[in-house]
């Protein structure tokens, strides 16, 4: 078991009509995390920086951010026990709380509609251990989102992706838990 902080940067999509080009956006995030047994772990992360409203034919960009409280599960751990695998794969899901700034020059109000909205995520992520305090990944993730998150209403919730790449440094490992295999 040990604890880790994460620095992520990669593309934000809202799934959503318009330009892929002028819909994707830059995204960067920060997690900080613990596994508690080589198979199950969690983190808390906030993640953000620019979306894209496409409101009848007018691309917006729009600050945002989301927190997040994520479980992980460790693929490759689950079916194939031991801790010295370079490349393993997780499974995460979470919730949390999107923040949009819905400025009145996207939704056409005499005021913002700033607010705080539901978050759901589900993902995959693929991590190479390069050295035992350190690791790169590639995530993607899939959100859910509430309809007016940015400025676009639909009737249904809305979706939006997130690719990242991430560096993680690994620290407070435990001497020993259950057996040496989790040293």
């Amino acid at each position: 078991t040990y604890n880790f902080l994460q620095l992520q940067g990669g593309l934000h999509l809202p799934h959503s009509s318009g330009d892929f080009g002028e819909l994707m956006k830059p995204n960067f995030g920060v997690n900080v995390g613990r596994w508690f047994a080589p198979e199950i772990g969690a983190r808390i992360g906030v993640e953000g920086f620019n979306t894209t409203a496409h409101v009848d034919g007018v691309y917006s960009d729009l600050d945002y951010f989301t927190t997040s409280l994520d479980v992980l599960f460790n693929l490759t751990d689950i079916f194939k026990k031991g801790n010295n695998h370079k490349l393993n794969l997780h499974l995460l899901a979470g919730m949390g709380l999107a923040y949009c700034d819905n400025s009145s020059a996207v939704t056409g109000l005499s005021k913002s509609t700033s607010e705080l909205f539901h978050n759901f995520r589900v993902g995959l992520a693929g991590e190479w251990k390069i050295a035992k305090p350190l690791s790169l990944s590639l995530e993607y993730r899939l959100n859910n989102t509430d309809d007016e998150f940015n400025a676009q209403t639909t009737g249904t919730d809305h979706w939006y992706s997130s690719l990242l790449v991430g560096l993680a440094y690994h620290f407070g490992h435990s001497k020993k838990l259950y057996s040496d295999k989790y040293v």
